[in-house]
């Protein structure tokens, strides 16, 4: 009788700490970056670009952010001239 080998007995990747550590750490870190990069270049889509570089660099960020919670808006970030400093 041949013998093949039980597929239940392979350990998961996925049940590895070690696995998902070096995963996140590996990957993580270079999307993130890709990720703010592809938001600053889209600034001047947007109205921030007349603005002083803190709001530019908070919209960036804010921006990286919404995009990563793909469950809010980013007509969230719409901000009025008149009411804003």
């Amino acid at each position: 009788m041949i013998s093949v080998p039980s597929i239940v007995a392979a350990p998961a990747w996925f049940r590895s700490r070690d696995a998902w550590t070096w995963i996140v750490m590996r990957f993580v870190p270079p999307f993130a970056a890709l990720n703010l990069a592809w938001e600053t270049a889209q600034l001047p889509l947007y109205d921030v670009w007349e603005r002083e570089w803190q709001f530019r660099a908070f919209a960036a960020l804010r921006l990286s952010q919404a995009a990563a919670k793909p469950e809010r808006n980013i007509a969230s970030m719409k901000i009025n001239k008149e009411t804003s400093p």
